[in-house]
Order: C-alpha cells, then sequence, then structure tokens
C-alpha cells in the first residue's frame, strides 16, 4: 500500500477548510466542501455582505449625481424657454416701463426726499436694464440711499429688469440693498436668475413683509452653485424654521 506523507496530508486538510472567495468561483451550482464551518459560512456572509454595500453605495452615488444633473438640465430648458417667449413678446425692444410722476408719492404722504429716492431707484432700474441689454455690464446693483418700500407702480420697471436679466448669458453679481420687494416681483426675478453664474450675491436692508425673502434667498443660491460670496444683512427672519432653511442651504452650498 503507498504511503500518505504526513505533511502534505495536513496541507491538504487545511486547504480544504479555506472559504472561497466571493467571485473566484462563478458557480452557482459549486459543492461546498464537507469541512466548511460555521465560521466560514459567516465569514463568507459578511464578506458578501460588505460587497453588496459598497456595489449599492456606488449605485446611489451615481444615482445622486445624474438626478442634480437632470435638475439642472431642467432648469437650463425653463430659463431656454422663457429667452424665447420674452424675445417674441418683444419684437424691436424699447424700454416700455412707464414714468411713474412724483406726485405719486407724495399723494401717499411721502416727503420729497422719499419722492426723489423713489425716482432714483427707478432711474437705477433702467440703467441696469440698458446696461444688460447692450452688454456692458455682466452684474445687477440696484441699491437706495434712503429706503424705498415695494409698490405697484414699480413693476413694469422690474420686469425690464426682468426680461434683460433672462436674455444674458451670465449675471456675475445680484446686489439689492435698501429697497423691498414683494412676493411677486421677488419670483419674478428669481426665475430670470436661474442658472446665470451668479458669484456674488447680497440682499441688504430690504424689511421683507415676511418669509418671501427667506425663500427667493434659498432658490437663487440652489440654482446658481457657482455662489463664493451671499450676504444677508439688516433683514430679519420671519421665524426660526425660516432661519434654519437658510442656514442649511448656505452650509451645504458647494462654493460658499
Amino acid at each position: 500500500m503507498d504511503s500518505i506523507n504526513p505533511a502534505r496530508k495536513r496541507k491538504a486538510a487545511s486547504g480544504a477548510s479555506v472559504p472561497p472567495r466571493v467571485g473566484d468561483n462563478d458557480d452557482p451550482n459549486a459543492v461546498v466542501p464537507a469541512n466548511f464551518s460555521l465560521a466560514d459560512l459567516n465569514r463568507l456572509i459578511d464578506q458578501r455582505t460588505e460587497d453588496l454595500r459598497a456595489e449599492t453605495l456606488a449605485l446611489t452615488s451615481r444615482v445622486d449625481g445624474l438626478q442634480r444633473e437632470n435638475v439642472g438640465l431642467l432648469l437650463r430648458c425653463e430659463s431656454l424657454e422663457r429667452s424665447v417667449q420674452v424675445l417674441r413678446g418683444e419684437g424691436n425692444w424699447t424700454y416700455s416701463a412707464p414714468d411713474v410722476p412724483r406726485s405719486h408719492w407724495l399723494d401717499q404722504g411721502r416727503d420729497e426726499d422719499d419722492a426723489e429716492e423713489a425716482e432714483n431707484l427707478i432711474q437705477s432700474i433702467k440703467d441696469n436694464t440698458y446696461g444688460l441689454r447692450s452688454d456692458d455690464g455682466d452684474g445687477v446693483n440696484v441699491s437706495c440711499e434712503i429706503f424705498v418700500p415695494s409698490d405697484n407702480a414699480l413693476d413694469p420697471h422690474w420686469e425690464q429688469l426682468a426680461n434683460a436679466i433672462q436674455l444674458s448669458e451670465r449675471i456675475s453679481m445680484l446686489h439689492m440693498n435698501n429697497i423691498q420687494l414683494d412676493e411677486h416681483t421677488l419670483q419674478r426675478i428669481e426665475k430670470s436668475v436661474r442658472k446665470k453664474g451668479i458669484t456674488d450675491f447680497f440682499l441688504e436692508s430690504n424689511q421683507f413683509l415676511g418669509g418671501e425673502g427667506v425663500q427667493f434667498a434659498i432658490d437663487v443660491l440652489k440654482s446658481n452653485r457657482t455662489v463664493e460670496a451671499f450676504v444677508w444683512e439688516g433683514n430679519s427672519f420671519h421665524n426660526t424654521e425660516n432661519a434654519c432653511e437658510l442656514v442649511d442651504v448656505v452650509l451645504e452650498h458647494p462654493s460658499i
């Protein structure tokens, strides 16, 4: 009878107890060795679980990335559609917003200084609109020395500015200081600045009436991931929830 080398026998026995690594054998009908222990099986299950977890995380990350890309493309398509609508409605463009007589402000009980500042605001809106239309600049800076509250008479002028922003390839800066904008005007401007590559975004002393100012800031920051400097100064929060929402958006912003 042939003799068996004891060392070879021990080596063969110990090798049979090593669990196969997942992926080493793609045959689902592979026979598990008889001496495959429960500990070996548990290690194999743990290994497979870790592999599946890694694959799931990779797929989840990829899905999140595709979702962000999809949102960006949708915003861009919406912006292009609005631009087409603006161009269709304009023909040969002229600044068509009507002048607001000084008496409009005085009849509301405002003094001469307030009326003059309201006229200065209208001129600032005009200057920014013409600047964007003539490609002389890519920023929007509408500021007043004295606070000017929102007024329906200003709506046509804000519309002119929003349309000019909409048709601009890029808006590097959006700065509004000492002026109050109502919810309708904020929504109009927010739509026009989507995906415009804003880097500086300043809202100062606007005295928003409620949470519309916070929502405006949140929406602009979400659609412009390029913002590097954001200022919220002299503006109160409508409630604690508004404050937390804005803080969260700033903290998760990739560039601020």
